[in-house]
């Protein structure tokens, strides 16, 4: 989080009439992400190469926020909880589709930056997040996970500033 909110930042995009790289502003929004594997029956829970999108829908439209995929200096990581960055441990035949193996109790971070379509600071951002997905690999079975975002707090700042004028 910048320490003044905003969210432009200059990105890598290709021209639509010439096709050559340029650089514009765009509003970019880091997203962390915890996974954690507290229990599977063979203990290892694998995580697909994915890209990550943020539903933004209301009740008249659909929509959603996408990763940035132009850029590489906006490239998807992966950190351990320390923020040393995290020794991928996937076998030379699984890499082909999977992003990571998470082993039994273990924790990552998922860091993706976002184009945070109308949103020029942080707060905006919040208040139209409504949730984002991570597929997941567990036994076998391809499943999403849904992880929210915490609108109580946007709402709950909102009314102490609305106070406090």
């Amino acid at each position: 989080r910048r320490s003044n909110g905003e969210t432009a930042r200059s990105v890598k995009v290709k021209g639509k009439e010439d096709g050559f790289d340029r650089y514009t502003s765009l509003p970019i929004v880091e997203v962390r992400i915890l996974i954690q594997n507290t229990a599977t029956a063979d203990g290892v829970a694998v995580v697909p190469e994915q890209t990550l999108s943020i539903d933004t829908s209301t009740r008249r439209r659909g929509d959603e926020m996408i990763e940035v995929l132009s850029d590489d200096r906006f490239r998807k990581s992966i950190a351990n909880l320390d923020g040393s960055p995290f020794v991928n441990n996937c076998t030379s035949d699984s890499i082909g589709g999977e992003m990571f193996r998470l082993p039994l109790f273990d924790s990552v971070v998922l860091i993706a930056y976002v184009h945070a379509k109308g949103c020029s600071n942080i707060d905006k951002f919040l208040s139209k997040a409504n949730f984002t997905k991570v597929l997941l690999n567990i036994n076998g079975k391809t499943m999403p996970l849904v992880i929210p975002f915490d609108k109580v707090q946007t709402e709950s700042k909102k009314a102490t500033e609305s106070i406090s004028t």
